[in-house]
Protein backbone atom coordinates (compact mmCIF):
# COMPACT_ATOMS: atom_id res chain seq x y z
CA UNK A 1 0.00 0.00 0.00
CA UNK A 2 1.16 3.10 -1.15
CA UNK A 3 1.10 6.30 1.34
CA UNK A 4 0.94 9.92 -0.47
CA UNK A 5 1.11 12.23 1.13
CA UNK A 6 0.13 16.10 -0.57
CA UNK A 7 1.77 19.27 0.59
CA UNK A 8 -0.65 22.70 -0.68
CA UNK A 9 1.03 25.14 -1.89
CA UNK A 10 -0.18 27.15 1.75
CA UNK A 11 1.13 24.64 3.90
CA UNK A 12 4.70 24.67 1.69
CA UNK A 13 4.50 29.06 1.92
CA UNK A 14 3.85 28.37 6.02
CA UNK A 15 6.71 26.12 5.96
CA UNK A 16 8.96 28.02 4.31
CA UNK A 17 8.15 31.64 5.04
CA UNK A 18 11.52 33.63 4.32
CA UNK A 19 12.28 31.73 1.11
CA UNK A 20 9.58 33.39 -0.78
CA UNK A 21 6.90 36.25 -0.77
CA UNK A 22 3.69 35.21 -2.12
CA UNK A 23 3.41 36.61 -5.94
CA UNK A 24 0.31 38.26 -5.61
CA UNK A 25 1.85 40.24 -2.22
CA UNK A 26 4.97 41.22 -4.35
CA UNK A 27 3.40 42.43 -7.23
CA UNK A 28 1.32 44.71 -5.21
CA UNK A 29 4.36 46.14 -3.53
CA UNK A 30 6.80 46.09 -5.87
CA UNK A 31 6.71 49.10 -7.45
CA UNK A 32 6.84 51.15 -3.92
CA UNK A 33 10.26 49.06 -3.07
CA UNK A 34 11.57 49.56 -6.58
CA UNK A 35 11.33 53.32 -6.35
CA UNK A 36 12.53 53.09 -2.35
CA UNK A 37 15.82 50.80 -3.38
CA UNK A 38 16.58 53.72 -6.41
CA UNK A 39 16.17 56.57 -4.06
CA UNK A 40 18.69 54.47 -1.56
CA UNK A 41 21.29 53.85 -4.09
CA UNK A 42 21.14 57.59 -5.44
CA UNK A 43 21.54 58.59 -1.21
CA UNK A 44 24.28 56.71 -0.65
CA UNK A 45 25.92 57.52 -4.51
CA UNK A 46 25.63 61.34 -3.68
CA UNK A 47 27.16 60.60 -0.09
CA UNK A 48 30.23 58.67 -1.96
CA UNK A 49 30.34 61.55 -4.08
CA UNK A 50 30.66 64.01 -1.56
CA UNK A 51 32.93 62.05 0.57
CA UNK A 52 35.33 61.99 -2.11
CA UNK A 53 34.78 65.60 -2.59
CA UNK A 54 35.06 66.94 0.96
CA UNK A 55 37.01 63.97 2.90
CA UNK A 56 37.28 66.09 5.51
CA UNK A 57 33.73 65.43 6.52
CA UNK A 58 33.74 61.87 6.59
CA UNK A 59 32.10 60.04 9.44
CA UNK A 60 34.00 60.58 12.62
CA UNK A 61 36.00 56.92 12.67
CA UNK A 62 38.24 57.64 10.39
CA UNK A 63 39.27 60.73 12.59
CA UNK A 64 39.57 58.27 15.53
CA UNK A 65 41.98 56.28 14.10
CA UNK A 66 43.91 59.49 13.42
CA UNK A 67 43.58 58.64 9.41
CA UNK A 68 43.27 62.85 8.09
CA UNK A 69 45.46 62.01 5.28
CA UNK A 70 43.51 62.26 2.33
CA UNK A 71 44.73 59.20 0.80
CA UNK A 72 43.80 56.64 4.00
CA UNK A 73 40.28 58.90 3.83
CA UNK A 74 39.95 57.86 0.48
CA UNK A 75 41.18 54.35 0.12
CA UNK A 76 38.49 53.92 3.46
CA UNK A 77 35.98 55.29 1.13
CA UNK A 78 36.31 52.84 -1.65
CA UNK A 79 36.08 50.30 0.83
CA UNK A 80 33.12 50.96 1.98
CA UNK A 81 31.60 51.49 -1.62
CA UNK A 82 33.29 48.28 -2.86
CA UNK A 83 31.06 46.64 0.76
CA UNK A 84 28.12 48.82 -0.22
CA UNK A 85 27.95 48.04 -3.95
CA UNK A 86 28.43 43.97 -3.37
CA UNK A 87 25.56 44.12 -0.32
CA UNK A 88 23.49 46.03 -3.32
CA UNK A 89 24.01 43.80 -5.66
CA UNK A 90 22.73 41.34 -3.48
CA UNK A 91 19.64 43.21 -1.98
CA UNK A 92 18.56 43.50 -5.56
CA UNK A 93 19.24 40.09 -7.08
CA UNK A 94 17.49 38.85 -4.21
CA UNK A 95 14.25 41.10 -5.02
CA UNK A 96 14.72 40.46 -8.61
CA UNK A 97 14.53 36.61 -8.18
CA UNK A 98 12.02 36.67 -5.08
CA UNK A 99 14.63 34.17 -3.08
CA UNK A 100 14.91 35.21 0.82
CA UNK A 101 14.41 38.68 0.36
CA UNK A 102 12.89 39.19 3.57
CA UNK A 103 15.73 37.72 5.27
CA UNK A 104 18.09 39.75 3.07
CA UNK A 105 15.70 42.75 3.50
CA UNK A 106 16.13 42.22 7.72
CA UNK A 107 19.76 41.53 7.41
CA UNK A 108 21.13 44.99 5.57
CA UNK A 109 18.79 46.67 7.66
CA UNK A 110 20.24 45.44 10.65
CA UNK A 111 24.21 45.83 9.01
CA UNK A 112 23.21 48.95 8.40
CA UNK A 113 21.79 50.28 12.69
CA UNK A 114 25.17 48.48 13.72
CA UNK A 115 27.08 51.11 11.45
CA UNK A 116 24.77 54.20 12.92
CA UNK A 117 25.27 52.54 15.99
CA UNK A 118 29.42 52.40 16.07
CA UNK A 119 29.33 56.04 14.34
CA UNK A 120 27.22 57.17 17.79
CA UNK A 121 29.72 55.26 19.67
CA UNK A 122 32.85 56.57 18.62
CA UNK A 123 31.16 59.90 19.18
CA UNK A 124 30.50 59.39 22.54
CA UNK A 125 33.74 57.26 23.75
CA UNK A 126 35.99 60.03 22.11
CA UNK A 127 34.01 62.93 23.29
CA UNK A 128 33.82 64.02 20.00
CA UNK A 129 30.40 66.02 20.17
CA UNK A 130 31.84 69.36 20.36
CA UNK A 131 33.79 68.99 16.86
CA UNK A 132 30.31 67.65 15.41
CA UNK A 133 29.78 70.34 12.39
CA UNK A 134 27.00 70.92 10.04
CA UNK A 135 28.30 68.64 7.13
CA UNK A 136 29.05 65.61 9.04
CA UNK A 137 25.16 65.61 10.84
CA UNK A 138 24.28 65.64 7.54
CA UNK A 139 25.91 62.65 6.26
CA UNK A 140 24.40 60.94 9.24
CA UNK A 141 20.85 62.40 8.09
CA UNK A 142 21.29 60.88 5.59
CA UNK A 143 22.06 57.18 6.68
CA UNK A 144 18.73 57.35 9.04
CA UNK A 145 16.86 58.10 5.51
CA UNK A 146 18.29 55.24 4.13
CA UNK A 147 17.46 53.14 7.14
CA UNK A 148 13.85 54.95 7.31
CA UNK A 149 12.74 53.69 3.81
CA UNK A 150 14.70 50.06 4.20
CA UNK A 151 12.17 49.85 7.48
CA UNK A 152 9.18 50.88 4.98
CA UNK A 153 10.79 48.19 2.95
CA UNK A 154 10.37 45.69 5.79
CA UNK A 155 7.20 46.84 6.83
CA UNK A 156 5.69 46.70 3.35
CA UNK A 157 7.10 42.60 3.42
CA UNK A 158 5.60 41.64 6.51
CA UNK A 159 1.93 43.18 5.83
Amino acid sequence: MQDKRIVTEEEMSALFSLDKIPQDHLEAIRPRILKRCILIVMIFLSRAIAVIYYPEHLALDAFKEGLSDPDVALNLTIVRLSMAFFGSIIYLYSFYRNAYFKLVNTVVLIVLCTLIWSDFESILILDLLSSLTIPTLGFMTIRFIAVGLLVRNYLDLNR
